[in-house]
């Protein structure tokens, strides 16, 4: 079977070590509350620089508010997380997929962004309330998650409701653009840090 890889099967969700420091992680079924998912972040959280941590993912979505919990985890970790698609990878799974820093996805994998769905309850002011600020919650989430895999035109039109479905090889195409972005603005930053450094540098020597 061939594979995409980007270097960048029940439903327990457990993990394992090995004595290589590598750990395997499955995301499958649907994406249940955050208790579920506790060792996870744990894992994570303590995990050293030397350990790779694969997420294996087959799942169609689900919560939400325990994927951005997830995702800032995975961002703090100084472990290097290997994220594979294996059969199922839609709405809020997606999400988690994209925090990898090596990115993989199977043939004939199934890969599908759309925004979220809730309700509002309560008195009608307080449900106006609310979905004014899930309006601007879910913007903001959005263009931070997808920034570099989606275009803003995808990004706000899939807030609005559109489903973007992408086969395999749309999904390797768009991460190797994703990450010569990302290495086009890390050189542009270190650049201007360097000027500004060297500024600093003659203010004080006039000093």
């Amino acid at each position: 079977m061939s594979e995409f890889k980007l270097d960048a099967l029940t439903s327990n969700k457990i993990f394992e070590r090995t004595m290589s420091r590598t750990y395997d992680l499955y995301l499958h079924d649907e994406i249940e509350g955050p208790d579920e998912y506790i060792e996870w972040n744990q894992l994570f959280r303590s995990a050293s620089a030397e350990d790779v941590i694969y997420v294996h993912i087959n799942s169609y979505g689900g919560q939400i508010n325990t994927a951005i919990q997830m995702i800032r985890a995975m961002r703090e970790t100084p472990a290097t997380i290997v994220t594979s698609i294996e059969g199922a990878c839609m709405s809020a799974a997606t999400m988690i997929f994209l925090q990898g820093d090596v990115c993989e996805i199977s043939d004939h994998s199934q890969f599908m962004v759309h925004t979220y769905s809730g309700a509002a309850w309560g008195k009608g002011n307080e449900m106006a309330s609310q979905v004014l600020h899930d309006s601007d919650w879910i913007s903001d989430l959005m263009h931070d998650v997808y920034q570099h895999f989606l275009d803003e035109d995808e990004v706000n039109a899939v807030i609005e409701g559109k489903d973007v479905w992408l086969t395999p090889a749309e999904v390797f195409t768009r991460l190797k653009k994703k990450t010569t972005l990302i290495e086009k603005e890390t050189k542009e930053a270190e650049k201007a840090a360097a000027v500004e450094k060297k500024k600093q540098i003659k203010k004080k020597s006039v000093k």
